[in-house]
Order: structure tokens, then sequence, then C-alpha cells
């Protein structure tokens, strides 16, 4: 895990994400659902918006009890800030838009190109 102390914070949950999902889905080694769970908490614990990814796995861990007793709280919990995180995410890029669009229509008023 070298690779972390080289990465700069703000990328460090997408990283830590990223491990969580090799050891969810095996990928480079064997299965390891507890590990992953971890891996996924780290990077959740960060509260930053790149750990969305960990969220949502979190939810799938806890739906189908893998490494983990079945808790459908937790679950839900999880799914539920993740739906929320990327609503918020997305009403960011749709403000974000329609104020590139209202900068265009202003200038196309004003002959600007």
């Amino acid at each position: 895990m070298a690779a972390l102390k080289t990465v700069s914070e703000d990328d460090r949950p997408m990283l830590e994400c990223n491990i969580g999902f090799c050891y969810l889905n095996g990928l480079g080694g064997k299965k390891d659902y507890v590990e992953a769970r971890n891996w996924f908490q780290k990077a959740k614990s960060s509260g930053r918006k790149s750990s969305a990814g960990s969220l949502y796995n979190m939810g799938t861990i806890y739906t189908h009890a893998l490494g983990v007793e079945k808790y459908e709280r937790i679950a839900a919990e999880s799914f539920g800030n993740y739906f929320r995180q990327r609503m918020n995410e997305r009403q960011a890029w749709d403000i974000q838009n329609s104020g590139l669009a209202a900068l265009k229509d202003d200038s196309e008023d004003s002959g600007v190109q």
C-alpha cells in the first residue's frame, strides 16, 4: 500500500474505494469481503465527494451479507447517502450549466461573440 503515501489527500478516498473494489471482486487476488469493507469504510470516513462509490459498495456488502451480517438499516443508510451525494453533484452540475446557458444568452443579446 505504498501508493497511499504518494497520493494527495483529495485523491485518497477514490484510491481507497478502488482498493476495496478489488478486494470485493477478487481483482488481483482472492475475494476478501472483510478487507473490502475496511477499505470502503476508510474512504467513507473521509467525507469527501469522491467517497460516493464507497457508500454504494458498503450498501451492497450489507445488503448481501458479504463478510458481515445482513444489516438492512446500514445498507439503506449507505445507499441513501450515496444517492443524496449524487443528487447534490447533479444539482451542482445543473446550476453550473444553467449559469453557463444564461451567460451565453446574455452574450447573444448584447451582440458579443
